[in-house]
């Protein structure tokens, strides 16, 4: 993913937090600032409606870094699934 410096950008992923598994971003703070997270359901007249969650970050610093993606429960350790993104900044 190509980015600029100062400018937001965002990722969205496919979500039901209503299961208890949601979207945690994990990423260099030297990097990135996380401005935002919200979900946004595709139904939202219908209770438990799957949706995407959506992540809206700063770029604060030029460079490489990577963001990766863990969906887990809060009280487990072990992610359902993982994903990583790398982010390369440009002034």
């Amino acid at each position: 993913m190509n980015v600029r410096l100062n400018e937001d950008f965002m990722l969205s992923l496919e979500s039901n937090p209503t299961t208890g598994y949601v979207w945690e971003a994990i990423f260099d703070s030297a990097f990135l600032d996380l401005k935002k997270k919200d979900f946004k359901a595709f139904d939202e007249k219908s209770v438990g409606a799957g949706g995407m969650e959506i992540f809206t970050f700063l770029p604060i610093k030029a460079g490489k870094t990577e963001i990766t993606m863990v969906r887990k429960r809060a009280w487990e350790s072990s992610p359902l699934e993982e994903r990583s993104i790398p982010v390369e900044i440009a002034k």
